[in-house]
């Protein structure tokens, strides 16, 4: 599962699609969960309701 925030411009979404493209073509189970207007901070934070 790959958890990204569109708005991460230390690691562009655009890594993330291109794994999970990659994962997809080689048969292999994956997610791709992408969260608007969230940057590279909740990596670190982790998920926190409010």
């Amino acid at each position: 599962m790959f958890i990204h925030g569109e708005n991460d411009y230390r690691c562009p979404i655009e890594q993330a699609e291109q794994m999970y493209t990659a994962l997809r073509m080689n048969s292999i189970v994956s997610l791709l969960v992408r969260y608007m207007g969230d940057g590279h901070e909740h990596a670190r934070r982790g998920f926190q309701r409010t």
